[in-house]
């Protein structure tokens, strides 16, 4: 059976569509970048830690440094602060008694650990408490923001360049900031220095069975006490 004209254009563009439907089902999947710290980078910001001590009597005996969240609060300030402690009371508190406050929350933050040239003090300073004797703690911290994974473009089981997907480095780049200690440690990255020359003593000593350690080592081995 002869096809006519458009009959055999419309059969060419056919087998064209079917053709270039097969190449892209045989192409490989996009790649992502193989530097994962490029990539997936973790971002290190300044947020406000905050939390407000409430006296329902400014005595000797009064403790707060049992508070769980006082606790906590001294705890992160230790782990990432890259501020003081600042001290705050109510607009609204008198002047003597928003003092004697400040100085009863200093004490709660001494025994915890905290110095007084850590502290900075700012009577007056937060919105009125309707004569609440409360005093507002805040500082500065460092916290790392992670990247969320989740791209799993293209097939696992295909992929002919041999390149990393898109997922690359996330997981590991995420784990990594969600267990830093103090993500403050990131900005202050220092180069680690290796001495060469020990290096190729040491590694030079235990080919040779040599001494391998420090030569205060020496001395300290064999010491039983006579």
């Amino acid at each position: 059976m002869k096809l006519t004209i458009p009959q055999l254009a419309l059969l060419r563009a056919a087998i064209a569509c079917l053709i270039a439907t097969s190449i892209g089902a045989c192409s490989p999947p996009p790649p992502g970048n193989p530097d994962h710290r490029v990539a997936f980078p973790i971002e290190v910001v300044d947020k406000t830690f905050s939390v407000t001590i409430r006296f329902a009597q400014l005595e000797e005996t009064t403790d707060l440094s049992k508070s769980p969240l006082l606790q906590e609060f001294v705890q992160e300030f230790h782990r990432r602060a890259t501020s003081p402690i600042h001290l705050a009371t109510p607009s609204d508190l008198d002047n003597s008694i928003g003092l004697a406050a400040m100085s009863a929350a200093q004490e709660q933050l001494e025994s915890l650990g905290i110095s007084r040239t850590d502290m900075v003090l700012e009577p007056g300073l937060t919105t009125p408490a309707q004569g609440a004797t409360e005093v507002l703690l805040s500082f500065r911290g460092a916290v790392a923001k992670v990247p969320n994974c989740g791209d799993w473009s293209g097939e696992a089981g295909f992929n002919p360049t041999n390149m990393p997907g898109k997922n690359y480095g996330c997981a590991y780049q995420r784990n990594i900031g969600l267990m830093l200690s103090n993500p403050n440690d990131l900005r202050n990255t220092k180069p680690v220095r290796v001495d060469t020359l020990r290096s190729d003593l040491v590694i030079q000593n235990f080919r040779e069975g040599g001494v391998i350690g420090s030569e205060s080592d020496e001395g300290s081995e064999g010491s039983d006490g006579e």
